[in-house]
């Protein structure tokens, strides 16, 4: 997909407290390895719409004596997003999953284009990785997308989302490439993005 960051101005910003030793490139090139549900945990999208990024961070770190932040932003439509009309809009997986040789275990690492950068010292430092635009085969839903698709009784994306998360990373890329199972969903979010941005334009004139 396209780097674009204008897919809409509907964002979930969440925030997850940092080691201050953490090293900031490996997060923004590999993403980050930890329980999802920590990850999502702290959303300041109130504060960012009142307040702006910036400050949102402030307050956020100065609240919760905190100066070390990764801040995680995802576009509402791939959590579940119902229209006026009660149409959905296609849920879009989060996770990378893999086997990790020192532990033995399989790990679920949310994946650096949803990183949009890091709070540290005061100063807020961007992700030029991140990209709500990107390609999802391989990924995983995240149990809060699960979550939602039952709730809203979305019974077959449940049931697939629920069956993805039985395989690993390479396993589900190549069987996502085999039957162009994002192609769709693709063209669905770039063709919102630039209706977007041109009505972005048409409003500057």
């Amino acid at each position: 997909m396209q780097k674009n960051n204008a897919l809409d101005d509907r964002y979930n910003y969440y925030v997850y407290r940092m080691d201050k030793n953490t090293d900031i490139e490996e997060i923004f090139n590999n993403g980050i390895v930890f329980g999802e549900e920590n990850l999502l945990q702290h959303n300041i999208l109130s504060d960012v719409y009142e307040y702006g990024l910036n400050n949102a961070l402030r307050i956020y770190s100065d609240n919760h004596g905190c100066n070390d932040l990764i801040v995680i932003k995802i576009p509402s439509y791939y959590m579940g997003w119902i229209h006026r009309d009660n149409s959905l809009e296609p849920f879009v997986p989060l996770f990378k999953c893999f086997y990790d040789s020192k532990t033995g275990f399989e790990v679920r690492n949310l994946i650096p284009s949803l990183i949009c950068g890091v709070y540290k010292n005061n100063q807020y430092i961007e992700n030029e990785n991140y990209n709500p635009l990107y390609d999802p085969s391989g990924l995983q839903f995240s149990d809060r997308q699960i979550n939602t698709m039952y709730r809203y009784r979305c019974f077959d994306a449940y049931m697939e989302a629920m069956c993805r998360n039985e395989y690993t990373y390479e396993v589900l890329k190549r069987k996502d490439e085999e039957t162009s199972r994002w192609d769709r969903i693709i063209r669905h979010y770039n063709r919102k993005s630039f209706r977007r941005i041109l009505s972005r334009i048409r409003r500057k004139f």
